[in-house]
């Protein structure tokens, strides 16, 4: 329970900061807030928010690419490409083992 508390509070603390610092038009923070709080989100454990980790992700690509910040645009499409790889592999394999203990 101190555990999904603890969880909660980083996911306010997080949310906060992206809306805070986006409005006030710090969009290289809003980025860097993102891209934590998607990795935040990954480790998580693979289904515990993926989707919202890939959003954040693209979040943050959508504020460095207002920035300008070409270079970290290209580093974070890149791990996107990659991420979307892992989280579908990992459910394929999730997938697979749930038939196998069915048939079982």
């Amino acid at each position: 329970a101190l555990e999904r508390k603890k969880h909660a509070t980083a996911d306010e603390l997080y949310y906060k900061a992206i809306v805070y610092t986006a409005r006030a038009g710090h969009l290289h923070h809003a980025g860097l807030f993102n891209e934590r709080y998607s990795d935040f989100l990954l480790q998580k454990g693979p289904y515990y928010a993926e989707d919202e980790a890939k959003y954040r992700l693209e979040q943050a690509i959508h504020y460095y690419q207002e920035w300008g910040a070409e270079a970290k645009v290209e580093l974070l499409q890149k791990k996107l490409s990659g991420l979307g790889f892992i989280l579908d592999s990992n459910k394929l394999r999730s997938e697979a083992m749930t038939m196998v203990s069915w048939m079982d």
